[in-house]
């Protein structure tokens, strides 16, 4: 989410906000054209007619400037009173969704610059955003990373299991998203295009979470402990020194230094040989 969007009003609010202020418009029109019908000899009448007119557009104006210049500050306010603010804030909280599928990664991917990705596959995902990615490559000065898990690992089987995989489907799935990634690198060089730099891991640790970063706005989302399946949460923050942000970003590191492999890095123009430096 840019600066903009989260300054710029929702749509249903903008539509509210104008029709809002169309409907304060003719109020006073109609006051006003009332009070010119009214006779010469209703004086009294006439003034009252116009008196309101003007209320009505002073204090309709006053409202919508205050509610346009003012309403992150008495949003503040609101949630300082209650409590919220200050904690919402030392963790750099920027968002909330609550259906990690139907999340809006696509703008998040358009305007990025970099990208931190930590999986297990995502093989649906990345393929559902494979065109967002070819155009994010097409950047000379992007970067993407991606974390997945390797086919080996001794979490494999039980996460198989759990997602009630059929034997060598998990080594499928993540194959698919190396592949598929690698795909939009190959296609953007055919087409004589200066690509950007792509990099993929691969570890063997028991994954906790999934991990995304988008410049300066990191997500987790958690993975559901009961079987089937449930709606899962996106909680994003913002880059913020002593926040999540923090441990999500330093976490994301130690896993590419301390427990991963490189297994393909578009600077090389081929796949690295696991156990490669």
């Amino acid at each position: 989410m840019s600066s903009a969007q989260r300054n710029a009003f929702p749509p249903l609010a903008s539509w509210k906000l104008t029709t809002l202020i169309a409907l304060l418009a003719a109020g006073v029109f109609a006051l006003l054209y009332g009070a010119e019908l009214v006779p010469p000899s209703h004086t009294v009448f006439k003034n009252v007619l116009q008196s309101f007119a003007a209320l009505l557009l002073t204090s309709g104006i006053v409202s919508v400037i205050a509610n346009i210049l003012v309403r992150r500050e008495l949003a503040d306010f609101w949630l300082s009173a209650i409590g919220v603010r200050d904690a919402v804030s030392a963790a750099g909280l920027c968002d909330v969704g609550l259906d990690f599928q139907s999340y809006d990664f696509h703008s998040l991917v358009r305007e990025a610059g970099n990208i931190d990705l930590c999986v297990i596959h995502a093989d649906k995902w990345i393929g559902s955003r494979l065109n967002d990615f070819k155009e994010f490559l097409s950047h000379r000065d992007h970067e993407l990373r991606v974390c997945l898990l390797h086919e080996d690992s001794d979490a494999g089987p039980v996460l198989s299991a759990d997602f009630h995989y059929k034997p060598g489907d998990l080594q499928q799935r993540i194959a698919s998203s190396v592949e598929a990634l690698r795909s939009c690198i190959v296609d953007l060089e055919n087409a004589n295009h200066i690509t950007g730099w792509l990099r993929i891991w691969k570890h063997r640790r028991a994954p906790k979470h999934t991990y995304y970063r988008f410049d300066d706005q990191l997500f987790l989302v958690p993975y559901n402990l009961a079987a089937g399946h449930t709606k899962i949460p996106v909680f994003g923050f913002f880059r913020k020194v002593g926040g999540v942000s923090d441990f999500l970003s330093v976490d994301f590191e130690r896993m590419l230094s301390d427990h991963s492999e490189l297994v393909y890095d578009s600077r090389q123009k081929q796949i690295v040989a696991a156990g490669t430096p």
